[in-house]
């Protein structure tokens, strides 16, 4: 079942430009950095937290063609779940049109903490970071991602 909101990933075109906006105008701070890959294509991500617990994913594609596309609208909600395999099963009996089916992420932080964001990782086991997703289309082509993870603050 789902437990709560996770965050909304928005792509941008300058991480760095979007993370300044968001902390000097709005009030968000900056959680992490990292670096993935979508499809095969390198990827820069940044997690910000408002001081009202709220996080924003931002997105930046080192390929920058598709862009106007991506600026329209969130690129996803995510989701928070205890068991993401779990819920996959669940939304297969209503056949939703999945984007991927249930996957482990690498998820390699580039960014220290700051010490009010300490309880972030405080679920970690020793073992890291372990966040498993998949998403899958909502009934209006909505972008939506299920994230079960021990990362416990974010």
């Amino acid at each position: 079942m789902i437990t709560g909101l996770h965050h909304i990933g928005i792509y941008c075109n300058d991480i760095t430009e979007s993370i300044k906006f968001y902390e000097e105008v709005l009030g968000f701070h900056l959680v992490f950095k990292s670096e993935a890959m979508e499809e095969d294509k390198p990827l820069k991500m940044a997690f910000i937290k408002h001081k009202s617990g709220f996080f924003i994913e931002l997105l930046e594609q080192e390929d920058k063609s598709n862009m106007a596309g991506t600026l329209i609208s969130p690129n996803h909600l995510a989701l928070r779940t205890d068991d993401a395999d779990a819920m996959a099963e669940i939304l297969k009996k209503y056949s939703v049109s999945f984007e991927c089916e249930p996957f482990t992420a690498p998820v390699q932080f580039r960014t220290a903490l700051d010490k009010r964001d300490s309880d972030v990782f405080a679920k970690c086991s020793s073992e890291g970071v372990k966040v498993r997703i998949f998403f899958f289309r909502g009934p209006n082509n909505e972008r939506i991602e299920v994230m079960a993870d021990n990362i416990g603050g974010l």
